[in-house]
């Protein structure tokens, strides 16, 4: 019983990661592709 809780635990903590490292990565690509306008005007 224990063993299958810690298993649910770390899928739920993976998938948990997933998303975080999947919306960091999106806004990481808005913000490259926001800098380009800037850098072009310089």
């Amino acid at each position: 019983v224990i063993t299958r809780i810690s298993v649910d635990e770390m899928r739920t903590y993976a998938r948990a990661g997933s998303v975080a490292h999947e919306g960091l990565s999106a806004l990481r690509t808005v913000l490259a592709n926001n800098a380009v306008g800037f850098i072009i005007k310089r």
